[in-house]
C-alpha cells in the first residue's frame, strides 16, 4: 500500500511511498517513481550556481536557488518543470546535517502552484566540486510522454481535422473560441495547463463558503464594459472594493506608519505631493500624443525608460518611491526596465492615470467577482462543443505547409487546420517550434518583453477585525514586501480576507525565504505597522493562500508582457497582432485597449476570432485538404 503524492497531469509519472518505509517528505523527497512505457527520458547534466555571465556567489542559499534556475531553465527549453524529474542528485560540499539551509532550499524550489513535488532524490556529501567556490550541484532525469505513449498514436491519415485550433484556454483565446464557436466552424483548443483560466484563478475556502482570485481580481462596470457584461451574461454578482476607513502607510522600515483616510496621500510635505501630482499630469498630458492603433506612429516620443523618465519631471525620495510602487503594482517590472513610450500607451489604453490607480467607480480596482473570475473561463469552456477544449496538452510545434497548418503537443496529439489562433504570452513562443519560423520582427519582440514576477498572499480571518479598528484593509510600505494590501472580503459569505500584493524585486527577494518562513514575513510587516493592541489579529488567521505567477508553468510571470526601452516599441509593435501565414495572434497583450487587463484579453479574443473567421470566409468554404 502507498500514499501518491500529485501526479503530473497526464498520469504518464506516479510517485510512490511505501507505508512500511519512513516518511521522506521533511527530507523533501520520495521514495520511487514510475514512468509510463514510452516516455522520453530526458538528462540532465549536472548544474551548479554559475549565472549566464559566469558569475557564483559565495553564499550557499544563493548559489543553490541560481542552480535551481538553471536546472527550471534546462527543463523548460523542452517543455518540462519540476513535476517532471523523476531523478534527482544533489552533490552537496561540506553537507552539516543539523546546520545545512539545504532542505528547506529544496522544499522552496520543489513546490509550484499545485503545492509541494517531490521526485526520488539523493543528497551526497563531498569534499568538493570542480571549481572551489561551487557549493552545490545538481543532476537529474526528466520524463517526457512521447508519441508511442500519447493518449493517441495517429498517421497522416487520421489525423484529426478541424478549422481552427487555438493556442491557449485563457479568458482570451476561449473568448476567441466562443466567437468561433458561433461562426459555425470547427475547432479545437489546446491548452497547456490542467485548468483553464490563465491568468485568472480562484481558490475555494477551507472553511465555509466562497472563493478568492489569486490572480486577475478586479474590473469596472463603466470603464470595461466586455467584463461587466460577462458578469451579467453570469449572473454573477459584483462587490465594490472596500473603501471606508483609513489606510495605513510606512515610507520606510525606519519610519512609523500613519493613518490616512482613503483616498489621500499621507502628510508628506506640498513639495512631495506637487511632485507626484506633476509626475501622473506629464503622463496624462503625453499619453494623448500616442497612437495606439499604430506603434510605428510614436517615434516623436524619446524612448527612455519609465524610472528616467520619473527623474526627469523631478521626482525623488517620497514621489518617485511611491510611483516606482505604482508601476510595480500595475506591471511587475521596475520602471527603469519599462519603455516610455510603451508605458504611454499602456496609460492611453485604458483610459489615464486615474483611471489606472483608482479603486473608486472610476478606476480598475473598483468591483471584484464573488464567484471569482476563474469562473468566467468555466463558463465560457462549458458552453463550447463538447470534448472541444483539450487541458494538460501544451503545444510545442506547429508546422504550415501551403493552406493547411500541422499542429503537434507535447503529450502527442496533432491537429491539421486551416487556422491556428494563439493566445499565449509572447515570451512563451520559446516554447512552440515554429516551421517555417516566425518573421524576424516578431521573433525580436516576443525575445524582447519580459513579465514581471507577482506574487500575492492571502490572509483570511473568522472576523474583519480591521473594520473595527477603523481600517479598510490597505497597508501601504514602500519598502515591502507586501507594497499594497486590499480588503477582498465577500460578506455574504462570511468570508473575510486581506490580499497582500507583493511584486517586483520585492516578489523576487520574498520567494528566496523558505516555504515555512514566508507567510510570517508578511504577517510580521502589517504587524509592525499597527498598535500593540491590533498586533495580535494579524496572526490570528483561519487560512493563508499564496500564488506565485512567475513560477508557474507555462504562465511565469504577469500581468502582461513589457518592453524595454530603446525604441523596440514603436520599431516593432506593430509586429504583435500581425498574421503570419496561418497564423493569427490574440491574448490581453495584443489588446489596443485595456493591454494587460481581462477587459483587454477579451477585446483581443474578440478581434482574433473575427480575423480568422474572416479569413476562412475569404478563401471560400470549409476545404478538408490534406498536408
Amino acid at each position: 500500500m502507498s500514499q501518491s503524492r500529485p501526479n503530473p497531469p497526464s498520469g504518464y509519472i506516479q510517485i510512490h511511498n511505501p507505508e512500511t518505509l519512513s516518511d521522506p517528505k521533511p527530507y523533501a523527497y520520495s521514495h520511487e517513481a514510475v514512468v509510463a512505457p514510452g516516455s522520453k527520458l530526458v538528462y540532465l547534466s549536472g548544474q551548479v550556481g554559475f549565472s549566464k555571465t559566469n558569475q557564483v556567489s559565495s553564499d550557499f542559499a544563493t548559489q543553490a536557488r541560481q542552480t535551481f534556475a538553471n536546472v527550471n531553465t534546462c527543463l523548460a527549453e523542452v517543455g518540462a518543470s519540476i513535476r517532471n524529474i523523476v531523478s534527482l542528485t544533489a552533490y552537496v560540499v561540506d553537507y552539516d546535517e543539523k546546520t545545512s539551509p539545504l532542505w528547506d532550499l529544496l522544499k522552496e524550489w520543489l513546490e509550484d502552484e499545485n503545492g509541494p513535488y517531490y521526485p526520488p532524490s539523493a543528497v551526497i556529501p563531498v569534499p568538493a566540486l570542480v571549481t572551489s567556490e561551487l557549493k552545490l550541484e545538481i543532476q537529474c532525469v526528466a520524463a517526457l510522454p512521447s508519441a508511442s505513449s500519447a493518449v493517441m498514436r495517429v498517421n497522416e491519415a487520421n489525423i484529426p481535422y478541424v478549422d481552427v485550433v487555438v493556442v491557449g484556454a485563457g479568458l482570451s483565446g476561449l473568448q476567441a473560441a466562443t466567437d468561433i464557436h458561433k461562426s459555425k466552424v470547427s475547432y479545437v483548443v489546446l491548452e497547456a495547463k490542467d485548468r483553464v483560466g490563465g491568468k485568472t484563478r480562484a481558490v475555494n475556502m477551507d472553511h465555509g463558503p466562497g472563493v478568492l482570485d489569486v490572480g486577475a481580481a478586479w474590473i469596472n462596470d463603466t470603464t470595461q464594459p466586455k467584463m461587466y457584461a460577462l458578469f451579467q451574461k453570469f449572473g454573477f454578482e459584483a462587490l465594490p472594493q472596500k473603501v471606508k476607513g483609513d489606510e495605513v502607510f510606512r515610507y520606510n522600515s525606519s519610519s512609523t506608519s500613519s493613518r490616512t483616510a482613503w483616498p489621500g496621500l499621507p502628510a508628506v510635505g506640498a513639495e512631495q505631493q506637487g511632485l507626484f501630482d506633476k509626475v501622473a499630469a506629464a503622463m496624462d498630458k503625453d499619453s494623448q500624443s500616442i497612437n495606439i492603433q499604430d506603434a510605428s506612429a510614436n517615434t516623436h516620443i524619446k524612448d527612455i525608460s519609465l524610472g528616467e523618465y520619473f527623474r526627469q519631471n523631478g521626482a525623488y525620495g517620497f514621489s518617485l518611491e511611491l510611483w516606482t510602487a505604482w508601476i510595480r503594482a500595475l506591471t511587475g517590472t521596475e520602471p527603469d526596465a519599462i519603455s516610455l513610450v510603451y508605458w504611454l500607451d499602456y496609460v492611453k489604453s485604458a483610459g489615464g492615470i486615474q483611471s489606472l490607480v483608482s479603486d473608486g467607480d472610476d478606476g480598475a480596482q473598483y468591483m471584484t467577482n464573488r464567484s471569482g473570475n476563474q469562473t468566467i473561463s468555466k463558463r465560457l469552456a462549458a458552453a463550447l462543443n463538447p470534448g472541444s477544449v483539450r487541458l494538460n496538452s501544451p503545444v510545442n510545434r506547429i508546422m504550415q505547409s501551403g493552406d493547411f497548418t500541422l499542429v503537434e503537443t507535447l503529450t502527442g496529439l496533432r491537429f491539421k487546420c486551416r487556422k491556428v489562433l494563439i493566445s499565449i504570452p509572447t515570451p512563451l513562443y520559446r516554447h512552440i517550434q515554429f516551421s517555417p519560423p516566425l518573421p524576424a520582427d516578431k521573433l525580436e519582440y516576443a525575445n524582447s518583453v519580459h513579465l514581471g514576477p507577482y506574487s500575492k498572499c492571502i490572509l483570511v480571518y473568522s472576523q474583519p477585525w480591521w473594520r473595527d479598528a477603523g481600517l479598510n484593509g490597505s497597508f501601504i510600505d514602500l519598502k515591502g514586501p507586501v507594497t499594497f494590501s486590499r480588503d477582498v472580503s465577500s460578506d455574504k459569505d462570511g468570508l473575510y480576507a486581506i490580499s497582500c500584493l507583493i511584486f517586483g524585486e520585492y516578489a523576487t527577494e520574498w520567494m528566496r525565504h523558505p516555504v515555512s518562513r514566508r507567510i510570517k514575513v508578511v504577517k510580521d510587516q502589517l504587524a509592525s505597522m499597527l498598535d500593540k493592541d491590533l498586533r495580535p489579529k494579524v496572526y490570528d488567521t483561519i487560512q493563508e493562500i499564496e500564488q506565485h505567477w512567475a513560477k508557474e508553468p507555462y504562465i511565469e510571470g504577469v500581468p502582461c508582457p513589457m518592453p524595454a526601452p530603446g525604441g523596440i516599441w514603436s520599431r516593432l509593435g506593430n509586429s504583435l497582432r500581425r498574421p503570419f501565414g496561418n497564423l493569427h495572434f490574440a491574448g490581453t497583450e495584443t489588446a489596443f485597449e485595456w493591454k494587460g487587463y481581462m477587459e483587454g484579453a477579451v477585446l483581443a479574443g474578440e478581434r482574433g476570432a473575427a480575423e480568422v473567421v474572416a479569413a476562412l470566409r475569404a478563401k471560400g468554404g470549409k476545404s478538408q485538404l490534406k498536408l
